[in-house]
């Protein structure tokens, strides 16, 4: 809990740096978002260009690897949230110039998972996931870094190693306002799902099937 708390803490001064004390506060205390689960088969993955990524490594992690790295975040609350993740048992890729992480995207599968659910989104969508399927969530790249292209190929890029590593199909999600993450899902070849109403007040979250 004290890293969940850690974490929504960081994110409302940066909120509040980058937007105003208002607005952070607004978002802090209630938000309402209307969510699209997605699905990827990884048999047939389209051709994305990768030249974005020439200067750029893409790891693989769990907790140990990560802790071994010593890896540098722009946000504290990132750091902060991959202390959380790591003890739900999720796992990172993470994109990186030398130490310092250009941006990230967690996943998690039932054999890795801490939880009884996978992962709440999972429980929420009404997903099932199979041994070789992920859901992937939470993808952040640097604001300087937006707007070339990088997203895209950052997320294909992980979806070719997740097949390569016998992963037959990857789950994720974005928020319908949030149209760079609509236009990647379905430049990558995402099939949506139906769509959900998720609540949030304070830590307390809640969803439900958009009818």
């Amino acid at each position: 809990m004290r890293e969940l708390m850690m974490t929504k803490y960081y994110q409302f001064l940066e909120h509040w740096h980058q937007f105003g004390f208002f607005s952070a506060l607004k978002i802090s205390l209630y938000k309402q978002e209307e969510m699209v689960p997605a699905e990827r088969d990884l048999h047939s993955l389209p051709a994305l260009k990768k030249s974005s990524l020439a200067n750029l490594d893409i790891l693989d992690l769990g907790e140990q690897e990560y802790h071994f790295m010593d890896l540098k975040y722009t946000l504290r609350s990132r750091r902060e949230r991959a202390r959380y993740y790591f003890k739900r048992g999720y796992r990172t890729f993470v994109m990186v110039e030398g130490k310092r992480v250009v941006g990230d995207l967690w996943y998690v599968t039932p054999k890795i998972s801490l939880l009884p659910f996978v992962h709440p989104h999972v429980k929420w969508f009404g997903l099932n996931l199979g041994d070789n399927e992920a859901y992937l969530f939470d993808m952040q790249v640097d604001v300087g870094q937006r707007g070339s292209g990088l997203s895209t190929a950052f997320h294909g890029r992980v979806l070719e190693i997740l097949r390569d590593q016998g992963f037959h199909k990857a789950y994720g999600c974005y928020v319908t306002k949030n149209i760079p993450a609509l236009w990647m899902h379905r430049m990558i070849g995402y099939k949506e799902l139906p769509h959900c109403i998720v609540r949030r007040y304070l830590f307390f979250e809640t969803a439900m099937e958009k009818s």
